[in-house]
């Protein structure tokens, strides 16, 4: 028997043994069900479909979407820090 099929059957024998964790993967997948199926098309609606048609204009408008939200790059840059005296090995630059 091939290790593959070794795990596969390890994994088929332990979930026909099982008893409550039966149950709890009926939850599981159940959740899961609710929260892909059901609550993305409501939530999460496919703005990028809404927005552009073919893939060209579809990359235009992500583009777009990542250059508008991008901070301004002027308000969040520090000036860079003076060195202090003593602070490079062959003594202070002038």
């Amino acid at each position: 028997m091939s290790l593959p099929s070794r795990i596969l059957c390890f994994y088929l024998d332990g979930f026909k043994s099982m008893t409550v964790g039966r149950t709890l993967w009926l939850l599981i997948i159940l959740k899961l069900l609710v929260l892909f199926a059901v609550l993305k098309p409501f939530f999460f609606p496919n703005q990028l479909d809404k927005a552009a048609t073919s893939a060209h204009e579809k990359g235009i408008h992500v583009a777009n979407e990542l250059i508008s939200r991008t901070p301004d790059r002027a308000e969040h840059t520090r000036p860079a820090a003076r060195p202090q005296a003593g602070s490079f090995p062959g003594g202070n630059p002038q």
